[in-house]
């Protein structure tokens, strides 16, 4: 690791704080870049085990967070395992998007109903429209929906095999 410097007098444990927020900064990096190269999960979870932040952000216009990345990337995996990891899918980019706005962008319904439930399971609240955009061309679950009078889209999910 490169040297820090700092003015004379600070103490040592500043210094100590320098090299560590230098480090956790190039797991952050590491972080996005894995996630947005699409690089095997294993590699999510031990830059996350390490002490990356599930919640740091992309240094470009957006400002987009890992979980952000993930859903525009359409990794379902990946979003799962920084939800677990405590990412906040409530953070949305500069420009205004969420990681719902951008799961109800993915083409494979059965994918996008999936991860509406799982950012549903972890307090992102679902509105009628989007609820209605997820289940677009799902007719499967439309129906499970109706009949099992299901209050969420995740135990409706859990129910029908998908």
């Amino acid at each position: 690791m490169g040297r820090v410097l700092l003015p004379a007098g600070h103490s040592p444990a500043l210094k100590k704080k320098a090299i560590t927020a230098k480090a956790t900064a190039k797991l952050n990096g590491a972080l996005l870049n894995t996630i947005r190269e699409k690089r095997p999960l294993d590699e999510i979870k031990k830059l996350l085990k390490k002490g990356a932040d599930p919640n740091c952000r992309w240094c470009d216009v957006d400002q987009d967070t890992a979980l952000l990345m993930a859903a525009e990337a359409g990794d379902l995996s990946a979003m799962k395992v920084l939800l677990e990891a405590k990412a906040n899918p409530k953070f949305k980019s500069r420009g205004g998007w969420s990681p719902l706005a951008r799961v109800l962008l993915w083409n494979n319904s059965v994918l996008r109903l999936r991860a509406v439930g799982l950012l549903e399971e972890h307090g992102v609240k679902i509105s009628a429209k989007d609820r209605k955009t997820a289940q677009n061309n799902s007719k499967k679950l439309q129906g499970h929906l109706k009949r099992e009078g299901q209050r969420n889209l995740a135990s409706a999910i859990a129910g029908t095999g998908f």
